[in-house]
């Protein structure tokens, strides 16, 4: 477990996309907003808060997409802004969703999570997923220009062990390895 947190904090301090914000660094900062829907770039912009946790998009769909402008404004106030990327689950509104998935196809798709209807368990250690939904998701990031991202469903790897009697060991080595595939894609296209 300490492995995983570590590395998941060497993620979010490591980037190396952080040093072209001027005002603020993340061991500085000391107040944040999170808005994951419909978040206004100039009301972020003109806040108080340090960091500012966002989605790529208004909406979560590739239309709502914000621009590099848009993300940009926000930097030029001052504020790190990370984005908000799942890694253990697929979301149905996201632009990598393909409308004939369901639950086992493709292979690494599991079950819907009941809580959250229209996202779903990944087998976020076969390669599909990465080559499919997080690269292509990572890249449109990096190109908008956020500061960096914000990891969500990073216990996946407990759900797998728990519900599924995979070795806990596999689960979180796994994720381990997936935290850090991310960080390393990151820093090199930055």
């Amino acid at each position: 477990m300490r492995k995983l947190f570590l590395a998941v904090m060497t993620l979010i301090l490591g980037l190396g996309w952080m040093n072209e914000c001027r005002a603020i660094t993340l061991d500085r900062a000391r107040s944040w907003a999170y808005q994951l829907q419909n978040a206004d770039p100039v009301s972020l912009a003109a806040s108080r808060c340090h960091v500012v946790v966002m989605d790529y998009s208004r909406d979560g769909t590739e239309a709502g997409a914000y621009s590099a402008q848009e993300i940009q404004l926000i930097k030029d106030a001052g504020k790190i802004v990370l984005c908000y990327l799942s890694i253990g689950e697929a979301e149905s509104y996201r632009f990598y969703w393909k409308t004939w998935w369901k639950p086992g196809n493709p292979f690494w798709l599991g079950p819907v999570n009941p809580d959250w209807p229209g996202n779903y368990k990944v087998r976020y250690w076969d390669p599909q997923w990465w080559r499919i939904a997080l690269k292509p998701y990572l890249h449109r990031i990096m190109a908008a220009g956020f500061s960096g991202v914000y990891l969500d469903i990073v216990d996946a790897y407990w759900y797998w062990h728990e519900d599924h009697r995979l070795s806990l060991d596999f689960t979180s080595r796994e994720m381990v390895e997936l935290v850090t595939k991310i960080a390393t894609y990151a820093r090199a296209g930055r």
